[in-house]
């Protein structure tokens, strides 16, 4: 679909090559600290860029547990794509290595570059997840007890979710989905950890919200969109979003 005659497969014609050369043609500049460094830029759903004097057309796709990296050179009909079971950049490393060999230019360790990109990544989401529980209050109390934080509790955009008790440990469970719920581990004050029944989505943070009166209002859950470090944990992230529920019954 991509190469060759792109837009067609298997001889048939599925999007025209005018829509074809729209979505691989810049839409949108990336900027680059050097002036003389190779364009980068954005099309519609591909990364551009040059290298070694090729266009490359690239984008990954990744989840908790597996990734993959996908790049194609035009001018070659040349396409890689390697597909993992494990969350790092094996996959452009090997990528790399295969379009520098068709380039006949393979002079660089590619392995070896990613390899101290990880190790220095790790290193700062190490010391930023360190930084978090060093900032924990220890010794703390939640404001009420754990009956006063059950009920219902509504958000417009992502609908209804339930604080129950089981014994003596709060859960909290979204759209009456037994797979999407969590144990609530107290961190501090009115801060709690969700820890998920499945440890593939590992843990977030919440807190409760008292009013004036000093019952629960509310309840901000904070969602994790993409980790610093995976093998480092969910936490830290520079890409979350916080989300309000207010309570409702």
């Amino acid at each position: 679909m991509q190469l060759g005659t792109s837009g067609t497969y298997q001889n048939k014609k599925i999007i025209s090559e005018k829509q074809m050369n729209e979505i691989h043609k810049p839409q949108m500049i990336r900027p680059s600290g050097d002036a003389l460094s190779s364009q980068g830029s954005y099309g519609f759903g591909w990364n551009i860029l040059d290298y070694k004097g090729k266009r490359v057309w690239t984008h990954g796709g990744a989840t908790d547990g597996f990734n993959t990296a996908m790049y194609l050179l035009p001018e070659l009909e040349l396409g890689v794509v390697v597909v993992g079971n494990t969350f790092n950049s094996l996959g452009n490393a090997v990528a790399y290595q295969v379009m520098d060999i068709y380039l006949e230019n393979a002079d660089k360790d590619w392995n070896e570059v990613y390899l101290k990109s990880y190790q220095n990544q790790y290193e700062k989401a190490k010391e930023a997840r360190e930084k978090i529980h060093a900032e924990r209050v220890k010794k703390t109390k939640s404001s009420l007890k754990n009956e006063d934080y059950l009920g219902v509790y509504h958000s417009e955009a992502y609908g209804k979710v339930e604080v129950k008790q089981e014994g003596k440990q709060l859960k909290l469970k979204f759209w009456e989905d037994k797979n999407l719920e969590a144990i609530l581990e107290h961190w501090h004050f009115d801060t709690f950890l969700a820890k998920w029944k499945n440890p593939a989505m590992r843990e977030e943070f919440m807190q409760f919200h008292l009013g004036k009166n000093g019952k629960v209002e509310a309840l901000d859950f904070e969602f994790v969109l993409r980790p610093m470090l995976l093998q480092v944990g969910a936490y830290p992230s520079n890409y979350t979003h916080t989300a309000r529920f207010e309570k409702v019954e």
